[in-house]
């Protein structure tokens, strides 16, 4: 019998282990989200951007950092409770931005290998 609730209000966890969770998830996130950002930096400075493989990496740390950022989003959702309607949104919000940016690495790296 499945029920059309969400699997946030069927979540066994406490308080404390969600938190703990989403730390998990969002700390290195942030870390991660930053290293791209130097990265792109340091590929504008470079002017690596002008190989079309290079290219491919950069749009590669790209969607890389999009998928921290989203990762990052997360750490919005410890101030909420699960029965909340922005906790709700934002849960839908960053799970789309995650597919999406898991897709384009995805997509990327494809290129890469077959390129």
């Amino acid at each position: 019998n499945i029920e059309s609730t969400s699997f946030a209000n069927k979540c066994n966890f406490s308080e404390d282990q969600r938190n703990e969770i989403l730390y998990a998830i969002g700390c290195p996130a942030i870390i991660s989200s930053l290293c791209c950002l130097f990265a792109i930096s340091l590929v504008m400075i470079l002017q690596f951007y002008k190989y079309f493989v290079y290219r491919l990496a950069v749009y590669q740390v790209l969607a890389s950092q999009f998928s921290s950022l989203a990762m990052a989003l997360m750490l919005l959702l410890i101030n909420y409770k699960p029965d909340n309607i922005f906790y709700k949104v934002s849960c839908q919000i960053t799970g789309s931005l995650m597919l999406c940016t898991l897709l384009t690495k995805l997509i990327f790296t494809v290129w890469l290998t077959f390129h």
